[in-house]
């Protein structure tokens, strides 16, 4: 059935004194009482092109022979009660189907200094009778505003917008929930003039338990799993949090295991409510990634003697069974060719220390292909027009993770002169104020002073002092880089200032990564699912990296491993095992973007549409995804 939208009026304001009360304007805005910052927590209309009257906060989609109708409440507590009604305006009863509710969290990306303080990270789960939304501001401070739905049911969500030209990689989209009321016959039919409603409430929280509280105190149930991701055959234990009615705070658990790969659907009622956890069991970790590595071997190495890309790792299409050459087609597309990302595949044979061979036939690949004598290193080997900062870290873990494999000198010679060229590969040192990821700080500067070069090893500790002093400098305000704000600018520095605290014992370093972990994990949601749960929200990579080119959020997406390292780092830092398990958990996860024929997929577009186009999906290019395996290499005691 054809939807159509119908926008409903909004309930008259009603101004609420109290600090931390919530307050929806006419114009659809919700705000917080006392909120410093007067942050608009909705998109407005006309803040982007996409944001019209019909994605603002009260519009529904519903079908034909339905009328949707929308009013903001205010309570006495501070809240805000939501209400959608569908009536059916026929003379006969009709079953509802898909019906779609707006709720457009500001999550997008304008520039840090607007994003730390006015917009949020939100959080979005649809889980039948138990859905909610968890703004976080991305700066962290409290306050942020939480939605949560008190009656109805909701069983997914989509975006809407990202096709527009002005939103690319800034801006997340519109996002609605989407349910469906039996549309198959028999199924339940809703009266001529009356309606079947969906209502929430809007409040202000504090963080996540205080999001949880509220929620449990709104009759809903909290979901969450000792782990997402397990092995075959592996225990996992889901429980259910949730207010009975005694007003007894109760928790229920449910253990389970699958003989069989794949991802699975836990079905829960708890409190009243149907609701689910979504986990993925693999065969074997180790396994798993073993048959990756073998497979990208195997079908995506190049093989050309007289080609200086002999050697080189390259992107590979599921649905043709065919290996990427750019420079085979009619087009140059930089995401997909030779250089840059692809450099994971080789980090991982080394870090991994597998097929050494092949590693050292890629590290000269790289030497001569991509570097010049001097160590300027390219994106590409030619047109070299993509002298991509980023390419100089992966290139240098390259060469200390080859040396540390094989002790050969000339890597750590390359590694030295990767990073000597990365400082000074900009004007008035330019290079040492770029948010760069996973530069091998610790690594160097260890191997260095145990082969006894303390001169080199003074010198790069140079480089990275100042480079980790301007991101103390910086703090919150990060510099736009290819996405004006996001998790790999933030979650990088903060790692980088974690690794140099390790190597020198300085604590301004780790205090300085201290202050900045409010707005790393404000991107971290705590959803009941292997795709969602503290994995950084990321919403681009599919468009760049991916055969389908759709832009929305991809769940999960190697480089919220970032996220991980950080982590890891921070346990060892800290002696918080807390961030550890996180850090494993968050590896496990990026591994379900391997498949267990070995393929696998460079991003997962979880939503169920983006601008109409079906999501849902690994996409079927596998082109950067191995670094997930780098990562967790670092950090999953099961690939050792």
């Amino acid at each position: 059935m054809r939807a159509k939208m119908v926008l409903a009026a909004l309930a008259a304001v009603v101004e609420i004194a109290a600090f931390g009360g919530v307050t929806v304007g006419a114009d659809g805005s919700v705000r917080i009482d006392g909120d410093r910052h007067g942050m608009n927590w909705m998109l407005a209309e006309g803040q982007y092109p996409f944001v019209t009257k019909d994605c603002v906060l009260g519009a529904a989609k519903c079908g034909e022979g339905f009328k949707a109708a929308f009013k903001a409440v205010p309570l006495g507590d501070g809240d805000v009660e939501t209400v959608w009604t569908f009536t059916n305006t026929t003379d006969a009863p009709r079953a509802l189907g898909k019906f779609e509710i707006m709720l457009p969290f500001n999550d997008n990306y304008p520039s840090s200094k607007e994003c730390v303080y006015r917009r949020c990270n939100a959080h979005i789960w649809a889980g039948g009778d138990v859905a909610w939304i968890a703004g976080i501001r991305m700066g962290g401070e409290a306050p942020h505003l939480g939605w949560v739905m008190t009656e109805g049911n909701l069983s997914g969500y989509e975006i809407h917008g990202r096709d527009d030209p002005k939103a690319k990689s800034n801006a997340r989209g519109v996002i609605g929930l989407t349910g469906v009321v039996d549309p198959k016959p028999g199924g339940h039919m809703i009266a001529p003039g009356e309606a079947w409603t969906v209502k929430g409430r809007f409040f202000a929280h504090g963080g996540w338990d205080d999001f949880k509280a509220k929620l449990l105190d709104l009759g809903g149930v909290w979901v969450e799993a000792d782990k997402y991701v397990a092995e075959v055959g592996e225990k996992i234990m889901v429980s259910s949090d949730f207010i009975n009615a005694e007003a007894q705070r109760r928790r229920e658990k449910k253990e389970v295991s699958f003989e069989k790969p794949g991802e699975y659907r836990v079905e829960i009622e708890a409190g009243g409510k149907k609701t689910f956890a979504e986990v993925l069991v693999v065969n074997g970790f180790k396994e798993l990634v073993k048959r990756r590595m073998d497979f990208y071997i195997e079908k995506q190495r190049y093989r050309n003697p007289d080609d200086p890309r002999n050697g080189a790792l390259l992107c590979y299409d599921n649905e043709t069974e065919k290996m990427l050459p750019q420079w085979e087609t009619d087009h140059f597309v930089a995401d997909m060719n030779e250089g840059r990302e692809r450099l994971g595949m080789g980090v991982a044979l080394a870090e991994m220390r597998y097929r050494l061979d092949v590693a050292e036939d890629y590290a000269r690949f790289v030497r001569t292909a991509l570097q010049e004598e001097n160590y300027r290193t390219w994106g590409e080997w030619t047109p070299r027009k993509w002298h991509r900062i980023y390419n100089y870290a992966w290139v240098a873990r390259l060469y200390f993770d080859m040396y540390e494999a094989t002790l050969k000198i000339e890597y750590l010679d390359h590694g030295v002169g990767t990073v000597r060229a990365f400082a000074r590969s900009k004007k008035d040192e330019g290079a040492l104020r770029f948010y760069v990821i996973d530069m091998p700080i610790r690594q160097s500067l260890a191997l260095l002073k145990k082969a006894g070069r303390t001169d080199e090893a003074a010198e790069l500790e140079g480089y990275f002092r100042k480079m980790c002093d301007n991101y103390i400098a910086a703090g919150l305000f990060v510099p736009k880089s290819e996405v004006n704000y996001e998790q790999s600018i933030i979650a990088p520095a903060a790692n980088s200032l974690v690794e140099f605290y390790l190597a020198t014992s300085e604590r301004k370093y780790l205090d300085g990564a201290l202050a900045l972990m409010p707005a790393v994990e404000a991107f971290n949601g705590r959803q009941p699912s292997w795709h969602l749960n503290d994995i950084a929200i990321r919403h681009w990579d599919g468009y760049w990296f991916g055969k389908r080119k759709m832009f929305g959020d991809t769940f999960p997406h190697y480089w919220s491993d970032i996220t991980a390292d950080l982590f890891g780092n921070l346990a060892e830092a800290t002696g918080d095992e807390t961030y550890l398990r996180r850090a494993r958990a968050i590896c496990k996860a990026n591994l379900g973007l391997l498949t267990e024929d070995g393929r696998g997929g460079c991003a997962y577009l979880y939503p169920d549409a983006v601008d109409g186009r079906d999501g849902k999906f690994l996409d079927p290019m596998a082109n950067d995804q191995d670094w997930a395996i780098v990562f967790a290499s670092r950090r999953l005691d099961e690939l050792k």
